[in-house]
């Protein structure tokens, strides 16, 4: 038993010292972080996301659920981390996050890749990029005549001014 435990508990450290990178969270996960530059507050962004009449509009539908939604930011940290998806051709989704920096943090488009997400930014073109800008940019319009009308205040839309004028850049 001496023997055992002398051979075996250095041995049992220097394994597990030399395996480091199996527990750092988030190991191997890297993401697009493309910051989605506007003057648009995110934060309204989410609460319109998370509204009733606009949920079914954005809804990422059953059977991507379980493949889009397993783990990782958008289970553990909903708050700040929101899938919108996009039925009309393409078909796409977009995880959106907002820890201080609003930016998309991953692409699906299940003609490119099949259930999984896009994480590396090669494999999006030019083409894409536009198109995903231009889809972003008619959400926040859109967030921007509905909350007008219904009189919310432009500071509160806005996080900053002008607060006429929509920047959207990936």
């Amino acid at each position: 038993m001496k023997y055992f435990v002398i051979f075996f508990l250095p041995l049992l450290f220097i394994l597990l010292l030399s395996c480091d990178d199996i527990y750092k969270a988030g190991n191997g996960v890297k993401l697009l972080s493309v910051e989605i530059i506007t003057n648009v507050n995110q934060n309204q962004a989410f609460l319109y996301l998370d509204s009733s009449k606009v949920l079914l509009k954005y809804q990422l539908p059953k059977k991507y659920d379980a493949d889009l939604k397993n783990g990782g930011d958008l289970e553990y940290f909903p708050e700040s981390n929101k899938i919108i998806y996009f039925n009309d051709p393409p078909e796409e989704a977009y995880h959106l996050s907002s820890n201080g920096v609003f930016n998309i943090q991953q692409v699906f488009n299940p003609i490119t890749n099949e259930f999984n997400w896009i994480s590396n930014s090669s494999q999006l073109t030019k083409l894409d990029y536009e198109r995903i800008e231009k889809r972003i940019d008619n959400f926040l319009n859109e967030i921007i005549t509905v909350e007008r009308n219904l009189n919310v205040p432009d500071s509160l839309i806005f996080w900053r001014k002008p607060y006429d004028t929509i920047i959207c850049n990936l």
